[in-house]
């Protein structure tokens, strides 16, 4: 059962798949963000309260991170559920990112996203018919050749 909080958001840990993953991420990038600002603002950590200081707004940032994983610019939303994704299918360099195949096929088939992970039209029925006949190592040669943009990966976190 999925908990919600008074205004019926839902937190990134209410979403399956990789939460470890999710969560470095969010952390790596909330410490990161808050080091930066204070080493812009010349901030020096000279006694304890300094320090205490910089965790406590790290952790503010990490709560906000996790209650809007989107609100991150290092985590990836799925575009048809709304799930923070640590893997999945990106279409056209991020104009679009699907965590699944069951939400990637709500909006593209599978020949549609193999024309699009060529590099080709996946509006044409003669490309996409094209398509379903080339070997996985033609279609990987034509998303090589045309810079389709369009793959399935996994972001790296790295703390």
């Amino acid at each position: 059962m999925i908990k919600k909080d008074k205004d019926n958001k839902k937190s990134a840990l209410d979403f399956g798949g990789d939460v470890r993953s999710l969560i470095l991420t969010l952390v790596n990038a909330a410490i990161n963000e808050e080091v930066n600002r204070w080493n812009k603002d010349r901030h020096v950590f000279r006694t304890p309260i300094d320090q205490f200081a910089l965790i406590q707004s790290m952790m503010r940032q990490v709560t906000a991170y996790i209650d809007a994983p989107e609100e991150c610019v290092e985590t990836q939303v799925c575009s048809n559920c709304g799930s923070p994704m640590a893997k999945g299918f990106v279409i056209n360099d991020g104009e679009e990112n699907y965590c699944s195949e069951e939400c990637l096929h709500k909006r593209y088939s599978k020949l549609e996203y193999l024309a699009l992970y060529a590099g080709l039209d996946h509006t044409d029925e003669n490309v996409l018919m094209s398509v379903e006949q080339l070997t996985d190592k033609e279609l990987d040669a034509l998303s090589e050749i045309n810079d389709s943009g369009t793959f399935m990966t996994e972001w790296e976190v790295i703390i």
